[in-house]
């Protein structure tokens, strides 16, 4: 279940060397920590983001084998800091790895800033592009890996007051390194900023959004017989906070070609002119549309210098389905990777209740639910190799479950074959204080207070052995600690079936 990457160190702090475990998971939160491992390479790679907001801090875990013990692997620790920004106001606020962008095939760091930045980061620290397309604060980063019918991969960022940008990954590649695509040939002839090709959105209809995701290939709840409509304009989005807990928005069905604020895309013609390079439009803000591309940090640049101009006003998608619950408010969401050809659309959620959801992203529906997670992290993982992922693809993702108040990890598989539902396959007590971390592409790490980090590895069904053992059996604290669930219940969480509930939880259209 667990794989060393990084033991812990006694004595660092004392000695005055840098610690990685000395992260407050508490005050940082999962956004602002993010690490990756470097493709075809034993190194890793734990980017955070400093207190002040101000600072980003690389560090390179490299493992080479020992000639005279190969059983001990020497290890190497290389980090470096990087000023990213000047004051609170351009302060980072989100970050996520990027796999794949860089011409060599290594990850990118995308951090988003308050005003509204964002910065591509090189894993030594480098630049590649600055830009901003909203002045709103980014709240969430999210690399949206979508099959080639629904058309290319999108970076997406969310900002506050429920806007939502999609930004063409491949048009990234070509601003930040020239790199040319297949993918949209015919609008990549453009160099420096002018070439990026994004679409912003409004959600409308609900409160405050905290998280969101996107969603490939959604269908219409009204009309789900409708013959299927252009790819690009089946991309949805779910937003998860307040009023409501959980929101679905898409385009309405039959809505007029060329209706911007009703289409996701709208029309043939309206799709275009929103992926063309902006440097063919004209500035009506009087800032060049057409600039270079930025190579600083974007905390430092002011925002009519990064921002990239688009013509008229956001596109608005309304609320298509909700799922109602007023008391509760979403902290979190994690969609499910990808899994051989099947598309995901399933994610789970956390909220304020101590509440972990596994919900369907095209209905809303609750399929699972999960009690007694006060402050849960969540993440999912799938076999790294491909022998694994051949022999085991009749097999979903695992969920990581991470209980910081027993200290307990846990992986569950969400119930292939004859199990019926969710099972769990293997658990063990980390301790609190501890960070998980998504890894886009479906892998996570976690990072311990001590500063060990560990990889976390999915286990098939043939050799989990936890089964439906209570959590008492792993020797740990209750997680209520002191608190009650909202309904007086205290539910451990090996017994949660979610039968009772999870069947009563329906979606509002």
């Amino acid at each position: 279940m667990l794989e060393l990457i990084w033991p812990a160190r006694k004595g660092q702090q004392a000695a005055g060397q840098f610690d990685i475990g000395d992260v407050d998971s508490g005050d940082q939160g999962e956004e602002l920590v993010a690490s990756f491992e470097l493709p075809g390479k034993s190194d890793a790679i734990l980017a955070r983001i400093l207190e002040d907001g101000c600072t980003l801090e690389l560090t390179v875990l490299s493992k080479t084998e020992s000639e005279t013990r190969p059983a001990s692997p020497k290890r190497a620790l290389q980090t470096s800091s990087v000023a990213i920004a000047s004051s609170d106001d351009t302060a980072a606020s989100a970050l996520a790895w990027l796999p794949g962008l860089a011409p060599n095939g290594e990850p990118l760091l995308c951090v988003g800033f308050n005003h509204g930045g964002v910065s591509l980061f090189t894993h030594r620290g480098a630049v590649a592009v600055s830009f901003l397309v909203s002045h709103q604060r980014v709240v969430r980063v999210r690399p949206f890996f979508v099959q080639s019918a629904a058309g290319p991969d999108k970076l997406m960022l969310l900002h506050e007051h429920g806007i939502l940008s999609l930004v063409e990954i491949s048009s990234l590649q070509q601003v930040a390194f020239g790199k040319t695509s297949a993918v949209s040939a015919d609008v990549q002839s453009t160099h420096g900023i002018s070439g990026l090709r994004f679409h912003i959105y409004e959600l409308r209809g609900r409160a405050e959004i905290l998280d969101a995701c996107m969603v490939a290939s959604a269908r219409p709840l009204e009309d789900p017989f409708m013959l299927p409509r252009e790819p690009e304009s089946n991309i949805a989005a779910v937003a998860l906070g307040t009023q409501p807990f959980l929101s679905l928005h898409s385009p309405k069905p039959g809505a007029a070609s060329g209706s911007a604020g009703r289409s996701l895309f709208g029309s043939a013609a309206s799709a275009l002119r929103s992926w063309v390079p902006f440097g063919a439009r004209s500035s009506s803000a009087g800032y060049p549309a057409d600039a270079a591309g930025i190579t600083r940090p974007a905390g430092f640049v002011d925002a009519r210098e990064l921002r990239v101009h688009a013509t008229g006003s956001p596109t608005e998608l309304p609320v298509a389905a909700k799922f109602l619950d007023p008391t509760r408010q979403g902290e979190r969401i994690e969609p499910a990777p990808l899994w051989g050809s099947h598309a995901a659309t399933v994610a789970v959620t956390c909220d304020s209740f101590g509440r972990v959801a596994l919900f369907c992203l095209e209905t809303l529906r609750c399929l699972h639910l999960w009690k007694g997670y006060r402050d849960a992290q969540v993440a999912w993982t799938c076999p790294r190799d491909d022998q694994a992922m051949a022999e085991h693809s009749h097999e979903a993702p695992q969920l990581v479950i991470y209980a910081p108040r027993r200290g307990l990890l846990e992986l569950w598989s969400l119930g292939g074959g004859a199990l019926g539902g969710p099972k769990r396959v293997a658990a063990a007590v980390v301790g609190d204080g501890c960070t998980l971390i998504p890894i886009p592409g479906g892998y996570a790490h976690l990072l311990r207070s001590s500063g060990q980090l560990d990889r976390i590895v999915w286990v098939s069904l043939s050799t989990g052995g936890t089964g439906d053992q209570d959590s008492d059996a792993f020797d740990s604290v209750g997680s209520d600690a002191g608190d009650q669930d909202p309904k007086g219940c205290d539910v451990s969480p090996a017994s949660a079936t979610g039968t009772t509930e999870a069947e009563a939880c329906a979606p509002q259209l």
